[in-house]
């Protein structure tokens, strides 16, 4: 899909379903906070500066504060509707409208996360797996991402990855 197509689906959703889980392609709120547990388990994230690639409405944000971990936190995202929400819900925090498939982070983390933003398992998700590994962003120390999503229609593998139970890729 095309950055355009993308955001178009995305806004859809967020006409029919507002902020919510839905919107975002989870099954539930329970099922997203699970796959984010998963996630950040090998990692100690206090007072790290952290990047969320597809930051949604910043629930990866809720769910560091609700675990108590205080870091800097820095979304992007690509649609306006959830940025406005995320800014809104987190003053403290910087959201961005990046296509980081497009760019390089504009500064240094010590961690970028990314949770669902491969659900569609297109080119344009392949593309942000191939940059997230590249050269150009090799300087973060730890890039943490689920290869499949928890969507209603199933989720979706990516650069001929089966689809399957949860996994997650490390680069370095």
């Amino acid at each position: 899909l095309s950055e355009e197509r993308q955001k178009n689906i995305y806004k859809n959703l967020y006409k029919e379903h507002k902020i919510s889980y839905k919107t975002l392609h989870w099954s539930s709120k329970e099922s997203q906070f699970k796959r984010f547990e998963i996630l950040i388990k090998p990692f100690d994230l206090n007072n790290k500066n952290i990047l969320d690639i597809g930051s949604g409405f910043g629930d990866f944000f809720d769910f560091l504060k609700k675990k108590k971990i205080k870091a800097k936190m820095t979304g992007y995202e690509i649609i306006p509707e959830f940025i406005k929400t995320s800014q809104k819900k987190h003053p403290c925090c910087s959201f961005k409208p990046i296509n980081l498939a497009l760019v390089k982070p504009a500064r240094k983390f010590d961690f970028v996360f990314s949770s669902g933003v491969f659900a569609f398992g297109d080119k344009t998700s392949a593309r942000l797996h191939r940059h997230l590994c590249s050269s150009k962003v090799a300087k973060i120390p730890r890039i943490v991402w689920n290869l499949n999503s928890d969507t209603p229609r199933g989720g979706g593998g990516i650069n001929g990855c089966p689809k399957g139970p949860q996994r997650k890729g490390h680069c370095r």
